[in-house]
């Protein structure tokens, strides 16, 4: 009874923010639109930590690899192939997929401080090889491309905010129901359980090592998809993403946000990006002294994030 009710406001709330998101771009500038596009890529990025970490309890520098590539792949399908974004992001999620599968057979057998240690390598190999491979990935100068989506006959770009909008909006609600969907099943249930005791979940009879790996390629590809759409929305990719710093960004989003509950990698990245791009208009010297500060005082006033703060909060007022 209690999960068909919570299924239910679920399903209310989300289609009412969904419905709300419809109808801002025509309502708010084309700045904002373009900013609120921004935001929903990045917090595919922070949601792909928080499955990785969140869920699994392994913390990992390494997801901007994963964005890189997926974001080369976007650029590379349509300018070799002249593939479209829908195109373009399934070849960015199965390559993501598929090198995500491969480190994580390798790397999810190291506790957490080495693995935290071999994510961050990997992100600086994979920078220091964008950045090498000029000729292939233009280095920090990055690439162009104009990326498209057919529609009734016709092609539209995605680099005009309205229908770069309404494709991030549509990508992003459709990762988010199936990730929501997948840490809600019992392969989720079985992540939570190697988070909180792996060595109880190993008696249990848990095969640990292959879901580390299958969280680890999940992520993996949430990230790509994540790193795609910013190539589908702004016709770009460059070397500089592949730094493990954006890694390290995302994974603040998800932990202000609140770790484990998905709603937080957007509510973290929604407010974190509105707050750097507000002050870095008015205070470019400044800025990210406050947002630091910031920072400090949602993690002292609120450990478990924003959402698990609210939580809380719903929880007593229900007592």
């Amino acid at each position: 009874m209690r999960e068909a009710w919570t299924g239910r406001r679920f399903a209310v709330g989300f289609a009412t923010v969904l419905a709300a998101a419809l109808v801002y771009p025509h309502v708010a500038p084309n700045y904002l639109v373009t900013l609120l596009a921004e935001i929903m890529v990045w917090a595919l990025l922070a949601a792909s930590l928080d499955v990785i970490f969140g869920y699994t309890g392994l913390l990992s520098l390494g997801h901007s690899a994963f964005f890189g590539l997926g974001m080369y792949a976007v650029v590379f399908s349509v300018m070799r192939s002249g593939m479209d974004a829908l195109s373009g992001l399934a070849v960015a999620t199965v390559l993501c997929v598929l090198a995500g599968w491969l480190i994580g057979l390798f790397a999810v057998r190291f506790g957490s401080h080495y693995f935290i240690v071999i994510t961050a390598t990997l992100a600086l190999i994979a920078f220091f090889l964008a950045m090498s491979w000029r000729e292939y990935t233009g280095g920090d100068d990055g690439l162009s491309v104009n990326v498209t989506l057919p529609w009734i006959g016709e092609r539209y770009s995605l680099l005009t905010p309205l229908p770069g909008y309404h494709f991030a909006l549509g990508v992003t609600a459709v990762v988010f129901l199936a990730t929501r969907w997948l840490v809600r099943s019992p392969i989720g249930r079985v992540f939570v359980a190697v988070r909180e005791n792996e060595a109880r979940a190993e008696l249990i009879g848990y095969n640990v090592h292959r879901y580390k790996v299958l969280a680890f390629a999940t992520s993996a590809a949430l990230a790509g998809l994540a790193g795609g759409l910013y190539a589908c929305i702004h016709g770009y990719a460059s070397a500089n993403y592949f730094h493990w710093l954006f890694s390290a960004r995302a994974v603040v989003h998800a932990v202000v946000g609140g770790l484990g509950t998905l709603y937080g990698s957007i509510l973290g990245a929604g407010i974190l990006i509105s707050v750097e791009d507000l002050l870095s208009a008015k205070l470019l010297g400044t800025y990210p002294l406050i947002v630091g500060g910031i920072l400090i005082a949602i993690i002292l006033v609120a450990p478990r994030g924003l959402v698990g703060m609210c939580r809380a909060a719903l929880s007593g007022r229900e007592r």
